[in-house]
């Protein structure tokens, strides 16, 4: 321990040895040698002996050994000192080394977002021009060749925007959305999407919902469509034959939170072992070859792997060349307390012991179908051949309903169908047909061979439960209504516009343009408020879907500048688009000038109606005299006497529109639902004296009434409307009660007409 101190201190020892060692040592000797401490015995002793020598000359040896080891300690230090100086010279160079790399990547990412900006802006002016091009009287060579452009472009807009996309990751600008939201409807959204694609490769789309999975749930529904889109459009791209299947697991956590985890199986090309550190690194594909064969820009699953990361999860995956991809992904998301829906509460009445027979080659489909009959208390019985399941039916085995898949080996289901009708009519044993997308002629076979239904791939939940209540609770009816598309494809046709989508998140432009596409839209895209109202400048639109959060410039302000720039009579509509569904979220929208308004994620009917409303008032501004077509609602042409509750003809013009009736009862109930926030607005401003709010709620009472008949309610929003422009509207108190007793008697007289 003495040799281990510093150095400095061995002059200290040194002196200290020879102060009291040759001391204490010459006492001793004296004592023990010369039994005496006299002075003339210590300086004997002190001379005659070896050991007190040592000891005199121990400061010496001290001193000597304290100078090297001194000497040697101090080297130790400069070297130390050297070392450290070094080191915090590199972990300097260091730090500054990775802020430069982080703001060159913050520069490249800025850059690479400006350049992609720049570059989408003259893209959309060149999509915008190509459609109209393609509204002109082009040949069938020429429409090809502007369809080729189109396409193009579409092509290039989507690698931009992964660029961008990328861009805002790496430089830290995306922001995560925290909203409720169904899951299970978010995943059935994402499948539809992906429907049309995987038919045309005859393959089997589905979904398993595990028991334990939270049906609502808090988060960003956008980024977890992106990632699923992503997962699923890879899975069909890369699978020839079989299925790709998304499975949904739950593992709780505290507080409310779950951790989700989804996997996207496929039965595809596979990833080799020695390509799979490829995967997830941007720009790069498995393989150069998959690049030319497929198309891909690489970045598609770097980002998904960076968005499951910002939502706390993790990406990875399992493959084995030629036998399939499952590519899993977590998030954490926080379960959301809502009202169940009817047909996810369990056991329904109706359906308890009916017994199902399923008939379908596939495995996975087989497993749906019975794991969600049995949660509605049914019986399953599936079945795998078509020709065992003709037995049965040979044998009498009671079933109270068959659904047949379509497409089977050896027997498909129209032929199955046709068999099982020797034996049984419809009513001993009502038959649904599960199918993908179907063609017109597959449909009208399903109703020439009295199927009950069809059920189409991906299955959706509610449409089967939809189908077995109507045909178990008597409610099955022979009309087309079943048989009717969720889309009406033929809606551009009778309602044709020229329609502006302003959305910047590329998922929801894929949502909203497939929509579009599937009712003959072609609709030109801009990403920020900035870039609609450019594209306005461009060209004529009758329509902007204008989404209300956007970078740059947010579909309120570009809203208003458009109203400041163009009279209503020359704008396009504008129909608001947001996740917002409060009622001061529509009042905002209402506020900034937009027409309309779009709860996110899209509903059809919402989406249909406000079309139908956009053409409608298109056909008013470009000449009043003459109102659209002469299958729609015709305000010019309507009788002239107003007093009437409802003019019945209206109301025959809009059933004509749809055999079924049920569009009718729709246009009714979204009447009821908006005429009540009319009349509720109109009184709030009045009171709160927003002569704007009352204007506008008044013009569209006149309009909303005037599109169900109801003639005198109309009159009475167009005297209010006028009211409010006269600068009248503070003593329209009254009026407005006038209003509510009409509005009283009009829902009276509907609902009795609907029955």
């Amino acid at each position: 321990m003495l040799f281990k101190t510093e150095t400095s201190n061995y002059a200290f020892y040194g002196a200290a040895f020879g102060l009291c060692f040759p001391v204490i040592g010459t006492i001793a000797c004296a004592y023990t040698e010369l039994g005496s401490l006299s002075f003339m015995s210590l300086m004997q002793a002190q001379g005659s002996n070896c050991l007190l020598w040592i000891i005199d000359t121990a400061p010496f040896w001290l001193g000597l050994f304290a100078s090297l080891a001194g000497r040697r300690q101090d080297k130790l230090k400069l070297i130390i000192s050297k070392r450290e100086e070094t080191i915090n010279l590199r972990t300097k160079e260091l730090q500054d080394a990775l802020e430069k790399a982080k703001a060159a990547t913050k520069a490249k990412s800025e850059f690479l977002a400006n350049m992609s900006h720049e570059i989408r802006t003259p893209m959309n002016a060149v999509i915008g021009m190509t459609g109209l091009l393609l509204d002109t009287n082009l040949d069938a060579e020429q429409s090809d060749y502007v369809d080729t452009i189109r396409s193009g472009g579409d092509s290039l807009l989507g690698v931009i925007n992964d660029i961008l996309d990328f861009s805002k990751i790496e430089s830290g600008k995306i922001d995560l959305e925290y909203i409720a939201f169904d899951l299970r409807d978010c995943i059935e959204e994402c499948l539809e999407l992906q429907a049309n694609k995987a038919m045309e490769k005859n393959l089997d789309l589905a979904y398993i919902f595990e028991e334990d999975v939270p049906e609502s749930i808090y988060g960003d529904v956008t980024r977890i469509r992106q990632i699923l889109t992503n997962l699923l459009g890879n899975a069909i791209k890369f699978t020839e034959k079989g299925e790709v299947i998304v499975t949904v697991k739950a593992k709780r956590l505290e507080n409310k939170k779950y951790e989700l985890q989804f996997e996207v199986r496929d039965t595809g090309i596979g990833i080799p072992k020695d390509r799979m550190n490829r995967l997830f690194k941007s720009f790069s594909q498995v393989d150069s070859s998959t690049t030319r064969k497929y198309g891909g820009t690489g970045l598609g699953l770097t980002i998904s792997k960076k968005l499951s990361e910002m939502m706390g999860g993790k990406m990875w995956v399992k493959s084995e060349a030629g036998k399939g991809t499952t590519f899993y992904f977590t998030i954490k998301a926080e379960y959301r307390k809502a009202r169940a829906k009817k047909y996810r509460l369990g056991a329904v009445p109706q359906l308890k012991n009916k017994n199902v027979l399923i008939v379908d080659d596939n495995k996975t489909n087989r497993k749906i179908l019975s794991t969600q009959v049995k949660k509605w208390g049914m019986i399953s019985t599936p079945v795998a051949n078509p020709v065992e399941a003709l037995e049965k039916i040979k044998n009498n085995e009671a079933f109270d309903i068959a659904i047949l898949d379509m497409q089977m080996p050896e027997m498909d289901g129209l032929e199955l169908a046709r068999e099982i009708r020797k034996y049984k009519d419809p009513k001993q044993l009502p038959l649904v047909m599960l199918t993908s997308l179907g063609k017109k002629d597959d449909l009208d076979l399903i109703k020439e061979l009295n199927f009950t239904s069809y059920v189409t791939k991906p299955i959706k939940q509610i449409q089967l439960y939809n189908i077995l209540n109507e045909v178990f609770s008597g409610e099955t009816s022979e009309s087309e209504k079943q048989f009717r598309p969720a889309i009406d494809k033929n809606l551009a046709k009778e309602f044709p516009l020229k329609i502006l989508l302003a959305e910047d998140n590329k998922v929801n432009q894929k949502v909203a343009t497939r929509i579009l596409e599937k009712m003959g839209y072609r609709a030109d895209v801009a990403s920020n408020g900035l870039e609609a109202i450019q594209a306005v400048e461009r060209q004529h639109y009758d329509v902007i879907l204008m989404d209300v959060q956007m970078p740059e410039m947010d579909g309120l302000e570009a809203s208003r500048r458009i109203n400041e720039k163009w009279g209503k009579k020359e704008r396009p509509r504008i129909v608001a688009m947001t996740a917002g569904a409060m009622k001061s979220d529509r009042e905002k929208c209402f506020a900034a000038g937009m027409d309309d308004y779009v709860k996110k994620p899209i509903n059809l009917l919402e989406l249909t109606e406000a079309l139908k409303k956009a053409y409608l008032e298109k056909g008013k501004t470009e000449n009043p005299e003459v109102h659209v077509k002469s299958d729609l609602i015709n305000v010019t042409e309507r009788p002239k006497n107003n007093k009437a509750t409802i003019d019945e003809a209206v109301l025959e013009n809009l059933k004509s529109m749809d055999e079924s009736g049920d569009f009718l009862v729709e246009m009714i109930n979204t009447f009821f639902d908006e005429t009540s926030l009319i009349i509720e607005n109109m009184r709030k401003g009045l009171e709160s004296n927003d002569k704007e709010l009352f204007i506008r709620s008044a013009h569209s009472l006149k309009s909303s009434s005037a599109n169900v008949g109801a003639m005198k309610l109309s009159e009475l929003g167009k005297e209010l409307e006028e009211i409010g422009n006269n600068g009248g509207f503070k003593n329209s108190s009254e009026k407005i009660k006038h209003v509510e007793v009409e509005y009283e008697r009009v829902k009276r007289a509907l609902t009795t007409y609907v029955g």
